[in-house]
């Protein structure tokens, strides 16, 4: 196989493990839902959202993965202009990848998976470019990184008009999973057509 199709798959691999806070669709929302196996699917991991995942192993071939501290259902809203964003999930894991894999997280035994579940709405007809899932996290640890694009879902960029999208944000740190107790989100502000601001910059915190 391709080395660059390994590594593609290694990345799709890691981002089912990390993203596993919240929904992982990316689509215009009331259209009809299709009766199939994947809706199925998708009511049973809505129901599990009720349950408390704290504790939780999963294993993969890639490494393993326990999550130490969540947030679920916050459902709360911001509003920026057109765009209104709602936080749903946050969920803090810590990530012990196989010696395969360590390259793709510099090469550390272990490190800390922040993933901040989304839903993003444009309201109006134009389209508005807005980019949470290239966000910044701060914790009360003292750490700044910006959000792994390549393991987040596409709940950004240009929204063309009424358009919801939702989906994860994964920040990968070097922060102790158990020490955060804190975390603050930097999610940038809509543009216009003309890379002009129409709203002001989300910022959201959390205890954990």
């Amino acid at each position: 196989m391709n080395k660059n199709l390994k590594n593609v798959l290694a990345v799709g691999s890691i981002a089912l493990l990390l993203t596993a806070c919240g929904g992982k669709t990316n689509e215009v929302k009331n259209e009809p839902e299709k009766e199939n196996k994947t809706n199925v699917a998708a009511s049973v991991e809505n129901n599990k959202k009720t349950d408390s995942s704290v504790g939780n192993v999963d294993e993969s071939d890639f490494g393993r993965l326990e999550v130490i501290k969540e947030k679920k259902n916050i459902n709360d809203l911001f509003e920026s202009g057109p765009i209104k964003l709602t936080v749903t999930d946050i969920q803090i894991s810590k990530v012990n990848p196989k010696p395969d894999y360590k390259s793709m997280f510099g090469d550390k035994d272990e490190v800390t998976s922040v993933v901040l579940a989304v839903e993003v709405e444009n309201t109006s007809d134009e389209t508005i470019s807005f980019y949470p899932d290239q966000g910044t996290v701060v914790t009360n640890t003292k750490e700044q990184k910006e959000a792994e694009v390549f393991l987040s879902d596409e709940v950004g960029g240009d929204f063309i008009g009424k358009v919801v999208k939702e989906g994860n944000i994964v920040f990968i740190l070097d922060s102790n999973a158990e020490e955060i107790n804190n975390v603050k989100f930097v999610l940038g502000s809509p543009l216009n057509s003309n890379f002009e601001n129409v709203g002001e910059e989300i910022t959201v915190t959390y205890d954990i």
